[in-house]
Formats: C-alpha cells, sequence, structure tokens
C-alpha cells in the first residue's frame, strides 16, 4: 500500500522499504511510492473530491476535473502491477475502498488473461471465450480433426463429389458436408434420418485439436511439441481452456468501507462505468449493508447491461459474488486498551 508519504529519492525509497521488511515479519508489507503530483490528483482530487461526495450522497461538493481521472488510473495501475509482482494463483488479494476501484479489473486484463493467452499459445485449444483477446497463431499451425465419417473435402481426397451429402455410418444415416443443400437425402433415393429435436449436434462426438508434428528437417529447437488425439494411448486428453483458467485464475475480493449510492447519484460521475466494470473484476465485492448491495445491483443493470440475482453477477464468462459484511469498532477492545499502562504513558506524553 502506499505508507502516506512521498519519497522522491530512489535511495531514500530502498532504505524505507527494506525497513518495513524488516519490521513486518508477520506480515509481508509492499509500499507503493506515488508522485506528489499523483497524491494531489489521485488521492486528493479524484478519490476524496470527486468519488467520496458521491458516495456519501454529497453531489454539491463533488469536483471533477480531466487530469484527477488520469492519474487514478494511472495509481490504480502501479498498485495493479505492485499485487502482480507478489502474487501468486494461491494467493487470495483484497482489495479496499474506493481509491482502487479499477484494480480487481486490471488484474484480470493483465495477469489472468496473458496466462491464459500463454498457455493456449503454447497447446493450441480451439474453443476460447469471446471476452479474451484474439490470439496470435502464426508460430502455430492448429489443425481441427474432422469427426469419423464425414467424406473427404476437396484437398483430402478426389472425390469430385465430396461437398454432397453421402451415407455413412453403421446406421446408414446422413452427414451434411460443405456443399451440402436441403433434401439431398431424398435425391439419394434414401430416407432421411430423424432428427431429435432436443439432441445436441454435437451429442456423442468430440472435437479434439492435433498440432502436426515438426518436420525431419526442421531444428529441435524450432520444432513444436507433437499432440495426438484422443485416440492416442501414449498421451491423455490435453487440459481445456475452463482448467488453464481456473488453474491460474487469481482470487480476488473487494470491499467497500463505504456506503454505496443509487444509480441516480453514481451516474453524476462521468466515469461511473469504469467504476462499475472496474470492481466487477472481483471474485466477491462485500458491501456494510444490503441497501449498499441492492444499490449496486442497480448500478449493474442500467449502467453495465447485466442481469444480476440476489447474490452475483455473471458477466463475460465470469461470477462475481455479492454479499453483506457489516463492521465495526471494537468497542470493548478500545475501553481495554485505555486502561493499559501503554496508553497512560503514551496519554502523559502528550498532554505534557
Amino acid at each position: 500500500g502506499w505508507p502516506g508519504s512521498c519519497v522522491a529519492s530512489p535511495d531514500e525509497q530502498k532504505r524505507m522499504t527494506e525497513r518495513l521488511m524488516e519490521e513486518s515479519s508477520s506480515i509481508k508489507l509492499v509500499p507503493v511510492w506515488l508522485a506528489k503530483e499523483d497524491v494531489d490528483d489521485f488521492y486528493t482530487g479524484f478519490s476524496n473530491s470527486s468519488l467520496w461526495p458521491l458516495l456519501h450522497w454529497m453531489t454539491p461538493y463533488a469536483h471533477f476535473k480531466r487530469n484527477w481521472f488520469k492519474a487514478y488510473e494511472r495509481v490504480n495501475e502501479q498498485f495493479a502491477d505492485a499485487i502482480l509482482a507478489v502474487a501468486t494463483p494461491q494467493d487470495l488479494i483484497w482489495v479496499h475502498d474506493y481509491h482502487l476501484f479499477l484494480v480487481p479489473q486490471m488484474l484480470r486484463r493483465k495477469r489472468d488473461n496473458q496466462v491464459l493467452r500463454t498457455e493456449l499459445q503454447r497447446q493450441g485449444h480451439v474453443q476460447r471465450p469471446g471476452h479474451l483477446p484474439e490470439l496470435d497463431d502464426t508460430n502455430t499451425e492448429v489443425h481441427v480433426k474432422r469427426p469419423e465419417g464425414l467424406p473427404p473435402t476437396a484437398e483430402e481426397g478426389n472425390d469430385e463429389d465430396a461437398g454432397l451429402q453421402t451415407p455413412t455410418g453403421a446406421d446408414g444415416g446422413f452427414h451434411e458436408a460443405q456443399g451440402g443443400y436441403p433434401g439431398a437425402e431424398a435425391a439419394a433415393g434414401r430416407k432421411p434420418k430423424p432428427l431429435d429435436a432436443f439432441a445436441s449436434p454435437m451429442q456423442d462426438k468430440s472435437i479434439t485439436v492435433v498440432q502436426e508434428p515438426a518436420s525431419p528437417a526442421s531444428s529441435a529447437g524450432d520444432a513444436p511439441e507433437a499432440f495426438s488425439s484422443s485416440s492416442s494411448p501414449s498421451r491423455g486428453l490435453r487440459r481445456t481452456v475452463t482448467q488453464v483458467e481456473m488453474d491460474s485464475k487469481l482470487k480476488i475480493a473487494f470491499f467497500l468501507h463505504t456506503p454505496f449510492p443509487s444509480y441516480e447519484v453514481l451516474c453524476v460521475l462521468p466515469q461511473c462505468v469504469d467504476m462499475v466494470e472496474g470492481v466487477l473484476g472481483a471474485d466477491l465485492i462485500g458491501f456494510h449493508t444490503y441497501n449498499y448491495l441492492r444499490h449496486f445491483r442497480s448500478c449493474v443493470i442500467r449502467l453495465c447491461g447485466f442481469t444480476p440475482d440476489i447474490d452475483h453477477v455473471d458477466h463475460r464468462g465470469q461470477r462475481t459474488k455479492l454479499g453483506v459484511f457489516p463492521i465495526g469498532a471494537n468497542v470493548r477492545g478500545f475501553e481495554e486498551a485505555l486502561r493499559t499502562e501503554t496508553f497512560a504513558e503514551h496519554l502523559k506524553e502528550y498532554t505534557e
């Protein structure tokens, strides 16, 4: 986190970072150093002059400047980079409060998508979630194995009628290849196979992806890893996209320590959509009360176009859970601390 001061000297930053590491034996503290202009625009400006008044329904006190939000984006990305430098998929990342609304989504885009992209480039999968970026397949040729029983294509055989429907399979059924036309079964003098309206077109079939082995002339360093189909006894099925995502997915939780306003108040903020979509990158979002959660759900519907359930939001292939976690001051703990000798000594120092 941000230590609360501006340290311009790199040597002084290094010294204070080492000191924090030494004094935090049970908890590893990693500082995020901010420049003076970022503190003014990100913290004093956008966070406390734009967001804080709106989150507390104080619209007359909200002020906006374009450079404030640019600083807010820049600092949130700085926090995301600091987290990714030390976080692993086994860690639970807690992001706190309105200062870091954009961090959850930044973490998703920076790490989860990059890890998945690398894995898919290495293995060459067919199916990709629609919200992920396109891959560059210039270095790997990926082919889809045709289901058994289909007629050969023009590239695979010399059959001039390969594009027409031909009877295949033990049951005499028809498979429609490219170039087929309605009524081809009747034209061939055979009874069309009845269709099951409730059966999946891919039922009892599987599409596997095979990567062609390197030619003997290729060097060992340039040869891509060869994968066999699912029928090969030497290798099992490769992991699916979902498995890759689950293995590499960061676990992110966000808790808001302030109220969350209604849509009519939040929409005053020019970047209201960025705030809502940014925090939706988390797996869990926590609020103080159900009213705050209800207001957030309303903003998700009106600003992002998603349809949330009571306790979760499904969006772009991800599920974000919503929860209510009331917290307050430990009154009994404060009262006990006031009766200790340590407090009495500190009080004496401040009053004398």
